[in-house]
């Protein structure tokens, strides 16, 4: 107990010596003699005392040599203790007051590592992060070599993808939300606010690891949105969502989602009760496809030649694709009658794996343009004949004379 006792006693008196110590020097004039002690102080750690040093030793030591150390040591005093604003600002003031100075280079990365550290999460609003990457940019622009270089940058792209998934986040409140505060009927919901952080998102960043997200909640917004319309908007939105669908499977093959979008288009709506009227189509004249002159790759197209036939470019697709399939069925039977002339019907394995004719014609085959560009090279020709039984004969299509 009185070894204990003891042992107290020393650390109040050895506490409070260092205290009296420090008092003496704060108050003393030699400035020297504080500069090197407050450089003690930070070496041991002591970053509160070297802090409250550093404080007055900054505005005294202003232009001599030892005025940049001082406020160099200040900042990473106060980066130490964790007052990361501080921190922030007391690097800048370095930079700006000696770019060409000692520590200029690290000073410069630290005003981001600074606004790195006190970036909050996900959710909370996102401006510090903002200004840190903007900290960090700036860092690289000035030194493009900088020995900081790859930490700098790794430090961009997780703040970049703490912005991504705040603008998941968002998106995802927007979607859960639905037509809560807010109806189709009076010009906007929560479902056009969820499309347009989505895309946004999409726009910006556009190689994230989130785009499937992103494009899930596109997809299901657009299609809840067109659920809820009002009749006059209905027809429109579910187009949109309709194409929607169709370019998340193309682009998401695997997705789990995949059947969500498969699902979605196999639901009635106004555009499939339109479709339903069934347009009869077919080919005004045999067509030999290996003297089509329809192209071998994907084209850009130009919209009004398309949509001028119909007047109405859904219309048009929905003929070319219609018209489409039927060219590729024509083509699967064309290419088994030819594959069946040169079929082999003995068990040799040499003629299994020489048939000659066979691969020549599958190849041949597998060169000529996709079903869809013959048949959109057949409507731009006007060699597709189409009708709509809903409609008169003198009102949709064209004539077999075309």
């Amino acid at each position: 107990m009185i070894k204990k006792l003891s042992i107290a006693l020393v650390a109040i008196l050895t506490l409070g010596s260092c205290a009296r110590e420090f008092n003496k020097v704060y108050r003393t004039t030699d400035t020297d003699f504080k500069y090197e002690y407050a450089k003690e102080c930070y070496v041991q750690g002591k970053y509160s005392n070297a802090v409250t040093l550093l404080q007055d030793l900054v505005t005294i030591q202003k232009g001599t040599d030892n005025g940049q150390e001082c406020l160099f040591m200040l900042a990473m005093a106060e980066y130490q203790l964790k007052d990361y604003e501080a921190a922030s600002e007391t690097f800048k003031k370095y930079y700006q007051t000696y770019p060409q100075g000692v520590y200029a280079e690290t000073a410069s990365f630290y005003i981001g590592q600074s606004l790195y550290q006190c970036t909050p999460e996900a959710r909370l609003d996102q401006t510090p992060t903002v200004a840190a990457i903007a900290a960090f940019q700036n860092y690289l622009d000035l030194f493009p070599n900088g020995k900081l270089k790859s930490t700098a940058e790794q430090r961009m792209f997780e703040l970049q993808d703490k912005l991504i998934l705040k603008a998941y986040l968002s998106a995802k409140l927007y979607y859960n939300l639905g037509s809560y505060f807010g109806n189709c009927t009076s010009g906007g919901n929560n479902y056009e606010a969820c499309i347009v952080t989505a895309e946004n998102a999409l726009n910006d960043y556009p190689y994230s690891d989130m785009r499937e997200k992103f494009a899930i909640l596109v997809m299901k917004s657009k299609y809840e949105l067109a659920n809820m319309s009002i009749e006059a908007k209905k027809l429109q939105r579910y187009q949109d969502a309709e194409d929607e669908c169709y370019g998340f499977i193309n682009e998401y093959p695997d997705s789990k989602e995949r059947a969500t979008a498969e699902k979605y288009n196999a639901l009635p709506h106004p555009i499939k009760v339109r479709q339903n009227k069934t347009l009869d189509i077919s080919s005004i004249k045999e067509m030999d496809y290996k003297k089509s002159k329809a192209p071998v790759n994907t084209v850009t197209r130009n919209l009004r030649d398309l949509w001028e036939p119909t007047g109405n470019i859904y219309e048009s697709v929905a003929i070319i694709a219609k018209r489409a399939n039927q060219i590729s069925v024509e083509i699967k039977q064309d290419l088994s009658k030819k594959l069946s002339e040169f079929a082999s019907y003995n068990d040799s394995l040499d003629e299994v794996f020489e048939n000659r004719e066979q691969i020549e014609i599958s190849r041949f085959y597998e060169k000529l343009p996709k079903p869809t560009l013959l048949a959109t090279q057949e409507f731009l020709d006007g060699n597709i004949y189409w009708r709509d039984p809903s409609k008169k004969d003198d009102e949709f299509g064209q004539d077999e004379e075309a």
